[in-house]
């Protein structure tokens, strides 16, 4: 996967691309700081195109594994320097206002929080981070197609690397070949089809759909809450690669809205790939569909259950006109008020106006921040809480349940706060046994 030039020529290119990015940088007005990388590139040649009018456009491209992060950049170019809707419905995963095609072997982080009205389409293979918080866009893998040998086994072959679609929260994902470690961790929305994975895969999944067309690798799904996995497991030997701590493993009827879900993600798969896999088991459909197995988080199941819903079982066309809605747990218990915004995010942090003065303050234990004045020509500090509690109590909220488990260890907070048992206390008024 890493492109190792011979010495001479690789010490002629590193200089020749030092002097050349050095030039760009003065050109553009980069800085020195500031690498030239090939999202500069993508940017030169988009911004006097008809892509800046709102049509679509594609883009041939080498990609070397010393590009880093593609997409990036551009990502935020669309969504920040480039105002208004797209001219056209671009809700077709396959078809997208800027469309990347790249050949060759890509670096890190390949299509980082792309936008949604991107597409990067790498034919080649990818190192570790590929789809990175995934916001929206499309990303699409596969074997050169020169290579008969590897589009023909392409679920026996790794062609992105670890950690692929960590964070990922919306968008689509297509990749004919195998993914090494931890595939889809953290993935909370991306519907992603991969023809194999290695160990750890839809690890702590919270939402999103997965498609895998080939062997997983030990403890996939491990504390997987929500969306869904299909697995392709003519084998059987899901049952022991599988965490089923927290999931549960199901059949696929051949009638059902899961057998309907499933051969329109692997005709959308083919017509992203041409993968092999997918044409061979689509060549067979009824038949293949009864090796295909259902991974669903059980709490996850029962909330859907609950709300009467039909397990999110939206048609995804081969043309996903109508894009899938993944929602999150909390949402879909009817008639609740789930608070998701935990309280450092829902409050602000607020600076006391003045701290009490120590002689008083250490004479009866009481809080070390001033009371709020009562009336404009009042004292700044009234040697009172009471008008500083509701404010105490609402800074607290701050780090109630925040989800870091630095207060957990023996290193504590990173920033400081006291622990969450504490901080309860405080919440529901309870001074004194929080003082002790």
């Amino acid at each position: 996967m890493l492109e190792r030039p011979s010495r001479i020529s690789h010490a002629t290119v590193s200089y020749t691309n030092k002097v050349e990015s050095a030039r760009l940088r003065m050109d553009r007005n980069i800085s020195p700081v500031e690498e030239w990388t090939l999202d500069h590139e993508i940017l030169d040649r988009i911004r006097n195109t008809q892509f800046m009018s709102g049509n679509p456009i594609q883009l041939d491209l080498p990609v070397h594994n010393n590009n880093r992060s593609v997409g990036a950049l551009v990502s935020n170019f669309v969504t920040v320097a480039v105002r208004g809707p797209p001219a056209r419905d671009f809700s077709d995963p396959l078809k997208k206002e800027l469309h990347i095609k790249l050949t060759g072997s890509s670096g890190q982080s390949l299509a980082a929080w792309l936008a949604s009205p991107i597409l990067i389409e790498l034919e080649g293979d990818s190192n570790d981070y590929v789809g990175k918080g995934l916001s929206g866009g499309t990303i699409v893998v596969y074997p050169p197609r020169s290579s008969e040998a590897l589009s023909s086994q392409s679920s026996r072959n790794v062609i992105v690397g670890n950690v692929v679609l960590y964070g990922a929260t919306q968008g689509y994902a297509f990749i004919a070949g195998r993914a090494a470690e931890r595939f889809a961790v953290r993935n909370s929305g991306v519907v992603a089809v991969v023809e194999g994975c290695g160990d750890h895969g839809c690890e702590y999944m919270t939402g999103g759909r997965v498609m895998v067309l080939g062997k997983v690798g030990r403890n996939f799904a491990a504390g997987m809450s929500g969306g869904i996995a299909y697995v392709f497991d003519p084998h059987k030997r899901l049952a022991h690669s599988c965490n089923t701590a927290s999931v549960g493993l199901e059949p696929i009827q051949l009638k059902s809205d899961d057998a309907t879900a499933i051969k329109h993600l692997l005709q959308t798969h083919f017509a992203a790939t041409a993968s092999v896999t997918a044409k061979n088991i689509l060549s067979d459909y009824d038949v293949a569909i009864k090796n295909f197995v259902k991974v669903i988080p059980h709490d996850y199941k029962r909330v859907l259950e609950r709300a009467g819903t039909q397990l999110e079982q939206k048609p995804v066309t081969a043309r996903i006109s109508d894009p899938i809605s993944v929602e999150d747990i909390e949402e879909l218990i009817p008639n609740t008020k789930a608070d998701k915004i935990v309280g450092f995010m829902k409050f602000k942090r607020r600076q006391p106006r003045a701290n009490r003065d120590p002689a008083s303050r250490t004479a009866d234990f009481d809080s070390i921040y001033c009371g709020e004045r009562e009336s404009p020509g009042a004292l700044a500090c009234t040697h009172s809480v009471q008008g500083t509690r509701p404010e105490l109590k609402r800074q607290t909220s701050r780090c109630l349940d925040c989800g870091v488990p630095y207060c957990m260890s023996g290193t504590g907070c990173p920033i400081q706060n006291p622990i969450p048992e504490f901080n309860d206390l405080v919440f529901h008024g309870q001074w004194r046994q929080a003082l002790e």
